[in-house]
């Protein structure tokens, strides 16, 4: 029986320096299930000026002006052209299965949406704890961090622990979303 699997991670392109190893992954495993029948598909973010099918990818630490930071800020935790995206993609493309690696400030979990209404089962490989701290590695101070309740995520902010207090700000800011609507648990079946 052939599966018609939809590989989804923010980075598609294993040439970008910054693809790193959930690309590497993500490839691998692609070829894996080709050679075994199954069908794959690559979903993620466009890279350069090339008119695609793709959502755009947004290099956030360029810096921008004050209208351009928020409209970015607010993109980090909901981005709706990457859902009109996939949503226009699995119209030409259906799946049975899609396996979610790195989406987090990029493709975000707006992409369930559109996924959840045609009834794609979702798995996501988790590599990091993005969806649980505001900095992603659970260091503060360059120490091991416990991890934090999110109403406890000023001490993130505080002690900036994602490079700068700003930045940190906005991570909390996502995770918190994040975890407050659920996004994750309410969207990943495995």
């Amino acid at each position: 029986m052939t599966v018609r699997i939809l590989q989804i991670n923010k980075f598609i392109d294993l040439s970008l320096p910054a693809a790193g190893g959930p690309a590497t992954f993500l490839s691998l495993a692609g070829r894996l299930l080709t050679e075994r029948g199954h069908e794959v598909s690559y979903f993620g973010c466009r890279m350069g000026e090339t008119p695609s099918e793709l959502p755009p990818y947004v290099d956030y630490t360029r810096p921008a002006g004050p209208w351009a930071a928020l409209r970015g800020a607010a993109r980090i935790v909901h981005d709706a052209r990457a859902a009109g995206a996939l949503d226009a993609w699995l119209a030409r493309r259906p799946a049975d299965v899609a396996h979610v690696h790195n989406i987090y400030h990029h493709l975000t979990p707006s992409i369930f949406a559109p996924l959840r209404r045609r009834g794609v089962p979702v798995v996501m490989s988790v590599r990091d704890f993005r969806m649980i701290c505001p900095a992603r590695d659970l260091v503060r101070a360059g120490r091991a961090c416990p991890g934090l309740p999110p109403r406890e995520y000023w001490r993130c902010v505080l002690s900036g622990c994602a490079g700068s207090r700003a930045r940190t700000a906005v991570g909390a800011a996502e995770t918190l979303v994040q975890r407050f609507f659920r996004r994750y648990v309410q969207n990943v079946h495995v």
